[in-house]
């Protein structure tokens, strides 16, 4: 697979040496990488020549069924091949948390897989009263089944992310874009992610909104 070979690509130099020394010998045109991303590539040039005949074929010629059929067939193959490649991506996404000391095991399930991380800037609404608001920087983790919210500064120093105070199951999740005006009287835009105990708004409403409303979508189906 492409995850691993550029896994290994990276991280060991006697591999990377030995390919390239291998390269230089053959005199090839193409390296390792482009050979073994091509049956990846063909499938998109498949789905497109079968477009292609469909639009040129009479739906009443007697092939015209069998291409249908084999259209929808390799865009369902196109469709597990991207699938699989955003996880083997998200995978390598983990292994670079795992190198920087971060211990992600504990997010570890044979069904998740990440859609999205990064560092927000945000306002913590606490919904326990008494409690009231703080400005973090958090480190967001947007699974497919839950959604994952540690404070930077104690990213390195936890090893259990399943605690309810940090992992929150997308089916006990809300979110919603709420307009919020400034001192001069704009408006701009936030996200208001409601869990369990906490109101999480902030900012990147392009970067968020749209991954969240797909992952909450899918889980309420």
């Amino acid at each position: 697979q492409m995850g691993v070979y550029s896994s290994i690509f990276e991280r060991n130099m006697k591999f990377r040496l030995k390919l390239e020394e291998l390269h230089d010998r053959a005199r090839a045109k193409q390296k390792l990488a482009d050979i073994l991303i091509m049956p990846i590539q063909r499938i998109p040039r498949y789905s497109l020549l079968l477009q292609d005949l469909l639009r040129n074929t009479a739906e009443t010629h007697a092939d015209y069924p069998t291409l249908t059929s084999a259209l929808t067939q390799i865009m369902d193959v196109a469709d597990h091949i991207n699938e699989e490649v955003r996880r083997s991506e998200n995978s390598r996404r983990m292994e670079e948390f795992a190198a920087k000391g971060v211990d992600m095991t504990s997010l570890i399930a044979s069904h998740r897989y990440l859609i999205r991380e990064g560092l927000v800037k945000c306002q913590v609404n606490s919904l326990v009263p008494g409690m009231g608001k703080k400005k973090e920087v958090r480190q967001f983790f947007l699974f497919n089944d839950c959604f994952v919210h540690v404070r930077k500064d104690l990213l390195k120093h936890e090893s259990d992310f399943n605690q309810p105070h940090y992992l929150w199951p997308l089916m006990l999740v809300w979110a919603k874009v709420v307009a919020v005006s400034t001192p001069r009287g704009a408006e701009h835009d936030t996200v208001s992610i409601i869990g369990p105990n906490e109101e999480i708004e902030f900012s990147d409403v392009d970067l968020w909104k749209p991954v969240l409303a797909e992952a909450l979508k899918e889980n309420f189906k």
